[in-house]
């Protein structure tokens, strides 16, 4: 039964780090790149900018689901392994899985949730007569916008860094079982 937790733990280890990995690396460059902007130019060139966003919205939703899950499975994981074997957790796989949630939340939950709300007011459509308020309020949305998107991207990165730590230290085996063997008694 050990062995087979083992198996779970390096198996949900090496499919987050190869989601985050692919969604950093692959995905999200893709869909912010200038050839993106261009399959959208040619449908409509006034609206491309906002359909590439709208579609950076939609894949980000997926990928932060993947994050959610495997963070899930890796806590349950931590727990049932405690259970099982009677020895505390390794200290820095509790930390590094916990901080790889809590920055899949930040990032999913906190930090998504405001790049939909900025990408909306930057691409509004403003009816005549536009005050310079609104298009201050706009470029203002557009800077906010691309700061938070720098900073998904960095901790996109800080989340591979330490997905990389936390599948070395699931793949080696850790300290000796608690209890000592029987046999080692007997004469």
């Amino acid at each position: 039964m050990i062995a087979f937790l083992k198996f779970i733990g390096l198996m949900n280890a090496a499919v987050w780090l190869g989601a985050v990995v692919v969604y950093a690396a692959l995905i999200s460059p893709a869909l912010v790149s200038a050839e993106m902007l261009k399959v959208f130019s040619e449908a409509r060139p006034a609206m491309a900018p906002a359909y590439r966003g709208l579609a950076v919205e939609i894949v980000a939703g997926k990928f932060y689901w993947v994050h959610f899950i495997c963070g899930g499975v890796a806590a349950f994981h931590l727990l049932v392994e405690w259970l099982f074997t009677g020895k505390a957790t390794r200290t820095l796989m509790l930390y590094l899985a916990m901080t790889m949630i809590v920055l899949g939340l930040a990032n999913g939950v906190l930090l998504h949730y405001k790049m939909k709300e900025l990408h909306r007011i930057r691409y509004a459509y403003l009816p005549p007569p536009v005050t310079n308020k609104q298009v201050e309020d706009k470029a203002k949305a557009g800077r906010m916008f691309d700061s938070l998107q720098t900073a998904t991207e960095v901790m996109h990165w800080i989340m591979v860094a330490g997905l990389v730590v936390y599948l070395w230290k699931t793949a080696t085996p850790g300290e000796q079982p608690r209890f000592n063997s029987t046999r080692k008694f007997k004469s």
